[in-house]
């Protein structure tokens, strides 16, 4: 197996499909989602999660990954979790 500090760049996209899943610190996943900051257009990504203390009970916040629109043209300019 090749390593990726070895690779030159031409040379990634010859890689076996066994080899891109040790790509990068661990496993490769392809079914996995995207983080929000990274699904931009359709801000369909993950968010992590978030949580919150009260009297040093902690809760869990639900959040969504919600469209950042730009005023004059309304078009996505970026995703955040909220």
């Amino acid at each position: 197996m090749k390593k990726l500090g070895k690779l030159k760049l031409n040379n990634f996209s010859e890689m076996s499909e066994q080899e891109m899943k040790f790509v990068v610190g661990g496993q490769f996943d392809p079914s996995a989602k995207k983080k929000c900051e990274e699904s931009l257009y359709t801000c369909n990504g993950v968010c992590p999660p978030k949580y919150g203390t009260s009297y040093g009970t902690s809760t869990l916040i639900s959040q969504t990954c919600t469209p950042q629109k730009d005023f004059m043209t309304k078009k996505v300019v970026s995703c955040f979790c909220s």
